[in-house]
């Protein structure tokens, strides 16, 4: 998998397909130099929880976005899980209404104020395709919003970061967020879900504080919080995607929360 390189536009705000996080703080050498960690991602318990629906794939075909039989649709590199919603009796106007329906949540954790957002596009990243981003709070008010179009001709997978001047996200408030892309200029393929920002516990902070960046990336998959599972590794493996390891390891995590039609897509975007 080679990086490929695409500029952007930004018409709304600010695209950041660059790093968070340093090489140095990253600590890439001993991410590579070592024995690998298993990243398996471990879902958080959403029992007693709200499930917020979402929409982690797009659509089929549309206007100037057409996909062979081949491609992977629009997709967020975010876990997603079905969920059975129980009719409500008392306003159900027919028997049809009284079925179960089965909805998709999508949600995801971070530790991070200003987390970075992973999608894989399939269409052809040109002028005449502007994609955008939105992240709104709870209440629905928009707190970001960027739109974007590309001098190129590439597809892949691409990194949004939200910049510093982004309101930073609050521990435990629920944000929502929509990717699109305007393959029809009146109905958008999109994909759409929640992230919240989480505190973990001093213990597990001293222990990510002590370890190589591989064993956070596998700490932070095994308590469930995917976005920093997902961005820390990212960012290492699109500095050096020819380390095996590294490769191995974000097949392995992307497979792990069923990812695995996108694992092998390149990146595309300037270099972390």
């Amino acid at each position: 998998m080679q990086p490929k390189t695409v500029l952007l536009i930004s018409a709304l705000g600010s695209l950041v397909l660059g790093a968070v996080h340093s090489p140095s703080a990253l600590g890439q050498t001993e991410a590579i130099e070592r024995l690998r960690w298993p990243t398996e991602f471990t879902a958080p318990d959403l029992a007693d929880r709200r499930r917020p629906d979402g929409r982690s794939r797009g659509g089929a075909s549309r206007g100037g976005c057409q996909l062979t039989d081949q491609q992977p649709p629009l997709t967020a590199l975010v876990p997603s899980m079905p969920q059975i919603v129980a009719p409500d009796e008392a306003e159900a106007a027919t028997q049809s209404d009284l079925e179960e329906t089965v909805s998709e949540v999508v949600l995801s954790q971070t530790t991070q104020d200003r987390p970075g957002f992973w999608f894989y596009v399939p269409y052809t990243l040109d002028g005449d395709l502007p994609l955008e981003f939105v992240l709104q709070d709870g209440d629905g008010n928009t707190l970001y919003q960027t739109k974007f179009v590309s001098e190129t001709n590439d597809f892949g997978i691409v990194r949004i970061v939200l910049p510093e001047t982004a309101p930073a996200l609050e521990l435990a408030a629920p944000y929502r967020w929509f990717f699109m892309a305007y393959c029809d200029r009146n109905a958008p393929t999109f994909v759409e879900g929640w992230i919240e920002r989480v505190e973990i516990a001093g213990a597990m902070q001293r222990q990510l504080d002590q370890v190589p960046v591989s064993r956070q990336v596998a700490l932070y998959a095994e308590q469930g919080i995917w976005q920093d599972a997902l961005d820390t590794l990212g960012v290492l493996y699109r500095q050096d995607p020819q380390t095996d390891a590294l490769q191995a390891d974000w097949v392995e995590l992307l497979t792990s929360a069923g990812l695995e039609a996108v694992a092998a897509e390149d990146f595309v975007g300037d270099e972390p």
